[in-house]
């Protein structure tokens, strides 16, 4: 916080504010993303090798994975990827929608791998997600304990 001077609690709190939603949206998503990234490769796909169609990885692009704003505390992390108009990304998750009739997949329906939980269980026990915002707001000049 360089030389930041505040006539005001409440100027200041929003000043605090604003760097918190600032944090949130670049460390904290950018964190949470590559932990997802890593949920979808290690744990996901090793749930079921396919045999219908080839793995192209696109649920686990990062660049598939959009940050929305809730508000100055809270951010929702979504993976949007599509193939056409099939929400991949939603069937994988709760485990309907697989179309591939022949496939192990398919008649094991639900086959739910929720990697949105997954990944949640993984920051909750790994912490990557809060250290990301104490780097993020000490890089602003706030020092987080």
């Amino acid at each position: 916080m360089a030389n930041k001077n505040f006539t005001n609690l409440n100027d200041l709190f929003k000043y605090i504010h604003s760097e918190n939603s600032k944090v949130l949206q670049n460390e904290v998503a950018d964190a949470v993303k590559q932990q997802m990234h890593e949920v979808i490769e290690e744990v996901t796909y090793e749930q079921y090798t396919p045999t219908q169609y080839v793995r192209t990885h696109e649920l686990s692009n990062i660049a598939n994975m959009e940050v929305t704003v809730i508000d100055n505390d809270t951010i929702q992390i979504i993976n949007t990827r599509h193939d056409g108009d099939r929400d991949v990304a939603r069937i994988v998750a709760k485990g309907i929608g697989y179309s591939w009739v022949n496939s192990a997949i398919y008649r094991a329906q639900p086959f739910e791998r929720n990697f949105y939980e997954d990944t949640i269980n993984f920051l909750k026990h790994n912490g990557r997600h809060i250290e990301s915002y104490k780097r993020g707001m000490k890089k602003r000049g706030f020092d987080v304990i």
